[in-house]
């Protein structure tokens, strides 16, 4: 009788276990970038009038979050980021090597839900993918925003800030910085990388293009 009570004992001891069991193994479970379910964007010029002053915009036409930058010029449009696609990439006219790109992605087809748990298995995917060449530069930091800044198209956002050296020696190591916002069942990832030995001088640019964008419901 006693080994049977034993033997029941272990059984719900167990069955308590399973869930905490696969809880742990959710949280372990790298979320790598989904490539095929980014939500595509379409870059397009506008003319608009404000206070009587005509000037030219850029238009992120897209069927959940139209946005618009007012600075440009510098940039042109690219096939993708270095190591994964973007909803729509762009790279600097005088040096291509300085690349943007603006991803829209459903939530559950990515994160879920944008917190630290959920960072951190991103993160998880990153290094599964690059091993040793994979370094994260803000791990203490909580992926807190940027100093001066904290909102993308009115979102408050995280940041996740990388490097990644290169399989070939002859490619540099590059900086990427990963701003990630929500809203409404969307993550809106803005991202901007270059070469480690640009990364000083150029610590400021995703300010620079997070200041330049609005929402086109904004617009004059």
């Amino acid at each position: 009788m006693k080994f049977v009570v034993c033997i029941a004992s272990l059984l719900v001891l167990i069955t308590g276990l399973l869930p905490l069991r696969l809880q742990a193994t959710e949280l372990m479970t790298p979320l790598f970038w989904p490539n095929s379910k980014l939500i595509p964007i379409q870059l397009g010029n506008k003319e608009v009038v404000s206070d009587g002053l005509e000037f030219s915009i850029v238009e992120f036409k897209n069927a959940v979050l139209p946005f618009y930058a007012s600075s440009m010029s510098d940039w042109r449009a690219t096939q993708s980021l270095t190591y994964r696609n973007a909803s729509v990439a762009l790279c600097h006219a005088y040096n291509p090597s300085l690349k943007t790109g603006v991803s829209i992605i459903p939530s559950n087809d990515w994160l879920g839900k944008l917190d630290t748990q959920t960072l951190n298995r991103y993160v998880a995917s990153l290094r599964n993918l690059n091993k040793e060449r994979f370094m994260l530069l803000n791990a203490d930091t909580d992926f807190a925003p940027i100093y001066g800044s904290g909102f993308l198209l009115g979102n408050p956002y995280r940041l996740v800030h990388y490097e990644i050296e290169p399989v070939e020696e002859t490619e540099p190591t590059m900086q990427i910085w990963d701003l990630i916002a929500e809203e409404d069942g969307k993550l809106i990832v803005l991202s901007f990388e270059c070469p480690k030995s640009l990364a000083a001088r150029n610590t400021g640019t995703p300010l620079v293009f997070l200041s330049s964008i609005s929402r086109s419901e904004d617009l004059p």
